[in-house]
């Protein structure tokens, strides 16, 4: 089968990926109509994957198709499709990159100009990823705001999250879902058990507090004054 002749038509072109899978798997499998493509993403501390992809000639049944016929006849019946490498890998790429919220969706992935990705590709993909995954944890901000349930932020925010290395100190969603209980003196959320509630000070487990040093010392008499000591 040698390859169309026709302007501008591209045979090969090349998928670059620079978003790692956080389940450890090499590749994404991309059930298109023209075809099954692997995907293959970086893995153990690579900066970018890529994976080719070639053109392909598809028929379509016209009527009633007899491939018997065309066996014996050798005339072809069906109609000829031809898909350049470009057209398949963008189609592809946006199925892999649409499977987020927002219009703006991204997962690293996009076609090569040439075979392989220049500098400004690499760092115009990275600077995509990095302000579409910004948007997710903004939008679990607010969320979390509004209602602090951990069900209701995206994985993809925290995948985001993950992957800027994010201080979970800045965004509380980010910490592990642990049930919290109001503090008595002051109706603050906190952690059951703890020994002192971080928004008023006030005492909630004595025994635990004097263990870890964490009540003032007692005031001394000193003359006629009693004097607490300091440290």
């Amino acid at each position: 089968m040698s390859d169309p002749v026709n302007v501008g038509f591209v045979p090969e072109a090349t998928i670059c990926s620079i978003l790692p899978r956080e389940d450890g798997q090499a590749f994404t499998v991309a059930n298109r109509t023209h075809g099954v493509y692997r995907v293959y993403h970086p893995q153990n501390g690579e900066a970018f994957k890529l994976s080719q992809i070639a053109w392909k000639r598809d028929y379509a049944d016209v009527g009633e198709y007899d491939p018997q016929y065309t066996r014996r006849s050798g005339i072809e019946r069906r109609k000829e499709f031809t898909f350049d490498a470009k057209q398949i890998a963008e189609d592809i790429c946006k199925e892999i990159n649409s499977n987020g919220p927002g219009d703006a969706s991204f997962f690293g992935v996009f076609v090569c100009a040439a075979a392989s990705p220049t500098e400004e590709e690499l760092e115009s993909g990275k600077k995509r990823l990095e302000s579409y995954f910004m948007q997710t944890i903004a939008a679990a901000d607010a969320q979390w705001s509004a209602n602090p349930r951990h069900d209701l932020i995206s994985g993809i925010a925290k995948r985001g999250a993950r992957y800027l290395k994010l201080d979970p100190e800045d965004h509380e969603w980010m910490t592990s879902y642990i049930q919290t209980v109001e503090c008595p003196a002051c109706g603050s959320r906190v952690r059951p058990g703890v020994a002192i509630c971080k928004g008023c000070g006030a005492i909630l487990d004595r025994e635990k507090a004097e263990k870890f040093g964490l009540l003032p010392a007692e005031p001394v008499e000193v003359g006629a004054k009693k004097v607490r000591p300091t440290a």
